[in-house]
């Protein structure tokens, strides 16, 4: 009989790693690096409203890639580097340093650390995202969960920050202790970078549907007529970049503004009991401490099980994960119930 070979787990990790590696290395190379364009954002207006949306998408991803460029050469619009508050969001030199290929020497931080599972757009479609629970953020909206700020406002760079530098527990975004502080200010800067492009290419669908008639043939822009003899359709050009840019810098405007929107924690009561361990809670609930510990798990029980919190209905009336699981959080709702899809109904998700 042929000999059995046992190997080592780790090891047979790596040299499938190795052996992936090689086979896709001369297809990685061919491959376009590429956006893609919001096609989910553009199909639920198709769905809702009943207009073809091709067109409409084509055009604002148009825009939006004038105006951002490439994942290999990314740039900010004119209108946000000519203005020295805007330019200050983000740094032109951190998107060099964090976008272009994994390998490419100085530069591929995304593509090595990120965007497996959010994607190369950012849209939370990696590779790997499908497998995920909970998945991958899509920036594109401009939503962000974890944050010192009020719910709707944006991060500030530290929350971005601190994020990347720590991971979150109970997800598969993990620590990466190889980034150096420069590192984490790039991949802040790409992240804010993805989600301004991506806010506006929805911004400018959002304003289409509600503002153009497509059916009469208006487009959110047309390029053929950029350098137009016409005057007419030159103006038509110039208008519809005009109103991009106004986008734009409202989206800059938002992100400027978040640090005047930090929610400020007041410190708890001086009698405020928080043991730290079950023994330490059994320890409070024989002394002295026992009324306060016992009236504060109440208001929290309250809280969990009532509408202000509504932690059980995912959570579950006691806490064990047994409450709703379909209809996950805001970055689904505009594609479920905002379409009139309800989230259990799989089989119309899926169309």
């Amino acid at each position: 009989m042929p000999s059995i070979r046992i190997i080592n787990a780790g090891v047979l990790i790596a040299m499938v790693a190795v052996m992936l590696g090689s086979i896709g290395g001369c297809s990685q190379e061919t491959k376009p690096l590429e956006f893609e364009p919001n096609l989910v954002h553009a199909m639920k207006y198709e769905i809702k409203e009943g207009v073809p949306m091709e067109q409409a998408s084509e055009d604002a991803f148009w825009i939006v890639t004038e105006m951002f460029g490439t994942p290999e050469d990314p740039k900010l619009p004119t209108v946000i580097t000519e203005d020295e508050e805007f330019a200050s969001i983000v740094s032109v030199e951190n998107l060099h340093l964090a976008s272009g290929r994994i390998g490419e020497e100085g530069r591929g931080l995304y593509q090595t650390h990120c965007v497996t599972c959010h994607g190369v757009t950012g849209n939370g479609r990696g590779e790997l995202s499908a497998t995920m629970n909970p998945y991958p953020r899509d920036y594109r909206k401009g939503v962000f969960k974890f944050k010192s700020t009020e719910r709707g406002e944006k991060p500030l760079r530290e929350d971005l920050a601190g994020l990347i530098k720590n991971g979150i527990n109970g997800s598969r975004m993990v620590a990466i202790p190889s980034l150096t502080e420069e590192d984490v200010e790039a991949l802040v800067d790409y992240v804010i970078y993805l989600s301004w492009r991506g806010e506006l290419e929805r911004m400018l669908i959002d304003d289409a549907i509600y503002e153009l008639d497509f059916e009469e043939g208006d487009r959110i822009i047309n390029p053929a007529f950029q350098n137009s003899a016409d005057e007419e359709e030159k103006e038509e050009f110039e208008d519809s970049w005009e109103l991009a840019e106004d986008f734009a810098m409202e989206i800059g405007e938002a992100w400027l503004e978040a640090p005047d929107a930090v929610v400020e924690v007041p410190d708890p009561p001086e009698d405020f009991v928080v043991p730290d361990s079950h023994e330490e809670f059994v320890a409070a609930m024989s002394d002295d401490r026992a009324e306060t510990l016992t009236a504060s798990v109440e208001r929290g029980r309250e809280l969990f099980r009532g509408k202000i919190a509504a932690c059980s209905k995912c959570h579950g009336e006691n806490g064990r994960g047994d409450g709703q699981n379909t209809d996950y959080d805001d970055w689904t709702k505009e594609w479920t119930l905002g379409i009139g899809i309800k989230p259990e109904n799989r089989d119309a998700l899926i169309k």
